[in-house]
């Protein structure tokens, strides 16, 4: 049987330096199955556009290859400025006064050693004539513990008589005008100054 001599046919320099190129890419290239395509990968490339035309939303950036949403905006709640404390009065007359009992009184499991008379505020006044037209007279609300807790009217009803007309004695100077009706005074401009001796006044 005749052979085949024109595989060693000579080549060519060129030609023989291109072949020993391919058979060394052959060599380092990784083992890979048939199926598989091998497709080339660009190398990472900077941060690229933003995806997109309408601007709206988190925008989608190209990176290295791969796709990923860039961080939402996070709102960030606007800072809530503090309440300001109550307004209080400054300078001005006499607002309060203390009085020791001289027979303390125990009412519906508490103790009451003190009365404090105090001037009550517009708001006070106003939530005492409403309740005056509901239910009827339940005191004035100028009397509080030292704690300034209001005292019930049935603990100044059932004052010891000494203790009642020194507390009493003193009604006048901190009931406002409007309440001072209430307590039976037809002419608010006859009553005598703040500070001046007044008759003891029942609180009954």
């Amino acid at each position: 049987m005749g052979h085949d001599f024109s595989q060693y046919a000579p080549v060519g320099k060129a030609e023989a330096a291109r072949m020993q190129a391919a058979e060394a890419a052959r060599a380092a290239a990784p083992a890979t199955s048939p199926d598989v395509l091998v497709v080339p990968v660009a190398s990472p490339s900077p941060v690229g556009p933003v995806i997109g035309t309408t601007g709206e939303g988190p925008g989608l950036h190209a990176l290295g290859g791969f796709t990923q949403l860039a961080p939402a905006p996070v709102a960030v709640p606007a800072p809530v400025a503090p309440k300001p404390a109550p307004p209080v009065f400054v300078g001005g007359r006499e607002r309060s006064a203390v009085f020791p009992l001289d027979c303390p009184l125990s009412y519906d499991g508490r103790l009451y050693d003190a009365v404090v008379m105090r001037r009550p505020t517009a708001r006070e006044v106003g939530a005492f004539y409403d309740a005056l037209a509901e239910g009827g007279f339940q005191g004035f609300p100028i009397f509080f513990t030292p704690e300034g807790d209001p005292i019930p009217h049935a603990v100044i009803d059932a004052l010891d008589p000494d203790d009642d007309d020194r507390i009493m004695g003193r009604l006048m100077d901190f009931l406002p005008r409007r309440l001072r009706l209430a307590a039976g005074e037809s002419d608010p401009g006859s009553l005598p100054p703040t500070g001046a001796p007044t008759a003891p006044t029942s609180s009954t």
